[in-house]
C-alpha cells in the first residue's frame, strides 16, 4: 500500500502482543481486501522469531506442506543450525510427521518466544485446519507459561461455509480469551487518501468521476485496485506529460465490471 490504512488495527495487535504474559492468540477477521495482509506484514516485520504459514494460492497446502515451511524456518535461522533437527520427511506414515511437527514447533517455542503466523488459514486441508487446531489448543492450554503468540487470519468471505462453520466452532471452543480484531469496510476518505496515493497525486479528475469510482469500490481496496487498472486498461485513465489524466464517466459505467469481477472465484482474480 502507498499509504497506511490500518494503523489501528496494527497498534492493537502490537499492544496485545506487547502485554500478553502467557500464550495467547489473535484472529484477525474480516473479508478480502481490508487491510489484513497489510497488518499481517508489518507486524511481523517488529517481531523475532516469527514462523509464518502463508498460503498464497488455493488447497493442496497439506501436512508435508507444513512441515517443509517449518523446515524452512530452521535452515533460514542460523542461531538454530545443528541446534533443532528439521523434520524428517522420509516417513509415509502421516500420524509419525504430526508427530514430529507437533515436537519441532514446540522445542522451538520452548527456545524463544515465537510468533506462530497463519495467514489465509481458511484455505488450509482441511485435515490440516483441524490439526493446527489441537496444536493451537495444546500450546494455549498446556504451554501457556511460553508465551507464544498465535496469529490468525480469517477471511469471512470464503466459499464453503459449512467447513468455515465446523472450523470456527472447533477453533472457538478452545479458550474464552482470543482476542479478535474485525476489519470493516475503509471510510470514503481513506479510500480517497489511497487513490490519490496510487497515482502519487499527479492525476486530475472530476470529483463527480471519483465520486463515482470510490463508491464503487464498497470500502474495499482490492476492488479499488481492480477499478484503477480496469480504467488503465480501457483507455480512461492515461499519462500525459508525467500527470494522469481521468476521462469522464457516465454514471453506471463500472457496473458490469463490479458485477463480474465479484462475481468472480477469488481464485482466478
Amino acid at each position: 500500500m502507498p499509504i497506511h490504512l490500518n494503523t489501528k488495527e496494527l497498534t492493537k495487535l502490537t499492544e496485545c502482543y506487547k502485554e500478553a504474559r502467557k500464550s495467547t492468540a489473535a484472529i484477525l477477521s474480516g473479508n478480502r481486501g481490508l487491510g489484513k495482509s497489510w497488518v499481517i506484514q508489518n507486524f511481523c516485520q517488529q517481531c523475532e522469531n516469527v514462523i509464518n504459514i502463508s498460503l498464497l494460492g488455493e488447497g493442496n497446502y497439506g501436512i508435508r506442506s507444513f512441515a517443509n515451511d517449518i523446515n524452512a524456518y530452521i535452515l533460514t535461522t542460523p542461531e538454530l543450525e545443528g541446534s533443532i533437527p528439521l523434520i524428517s520427511m522420509n516417513s509415509a506414515d502421516e500420524t509419525q510427521l504430526t508427530d514430529e511437527i507437533k515436537y519441532t514447533v514446540l522445542k522451538l517455542c520452548t527456545r524463544k518466544r515465537t510468533v506462530l503466523c497463519f495467514e489465509n488459514i481458511m484455505g488450509l486441508e482441511h485435515s490440516l485446519l483441524l490439526y493446527i487446531c489441537d496444536l493451537i489448543k495444546m500450546i494455549l492450554t498446556y504451554y501457556s507459561r511460553l508465551n507464544t503468540f498465535v496469529l490468525m487470519e480469517i477471511d469471512t468471505n470464503r466459499e464453503g461455509e459449512s467447513v468455515f462453520n465446523e472450523v470456527t466452532r472447533h477453533l472457538y471452543s478452545i479458550t474464552p480469551d482470543f482476542v479478535f480484531i474485525p476489519f470493516r469496510p475503509l471510510e470514503y476518505q481513506q479510500m480517497k487518501d489511497y487513490f490519490y496515493a496510487s497515482f502519487r497525486n499527479l492525476i486530475r479528475i472530476e470529483s463527480e468521476d471519483l465520486n463515482i469510482i470510490l463508491t464503487s469500490s464498497f470500502g474495499n481496496i482490492m476492488c479499488l485496485n481492480a477499478i484503477i487498472n480496469y480504467l488503465k486498461q480501457s483507455g480512461i485513465i492515461e499519462k500525459e506529460e508525467g500527470h494522469y489524466i481521468c476521462k469522464r464517466l457516465s454514471r453506471g459505467y463500472l457496473d458490469q465490471f463490479m458485477k463480474t469481477y465479484r462475481e468472480k472465484p477469488e481464485v482466478d482474480r
